[in-house]
């Protein structure tokens, strides 16, 4: 992700990636570009998402939540 960061920044735009991918090893959600995007999504029925988010907020990138018709 830092490589592909790197890379769209000389084209002045930003890295948009799924979150579920990192939430699977948390440890390395901090080494993610601050600048990125992070999609989180859940295909449970979840009613609030903040257990998804709350990793991501911390560490510093922006994020979108992606519901479904489940959730």
């Amino acid at each position: 992700m830092t490589r592909v960061a790197k890379i769209l920044r000389r084209y002045n735009r930003r890295t948009f990636s799924w979150g579920d991918q990192a939430l699977k090893a948390p440890a390395f959600i901090p080494q993610l570009p601050r600048d990125m995007v992070a999609a989180i999504w859940t295909d449970n029925a979840d009613d609030h998402f903040a257990d998804f988010i709350t990793p991501f907020q911390q560490a510093g990138p922006d994020v979108v939540v992606c519901p479904s018709a489940s959730n």
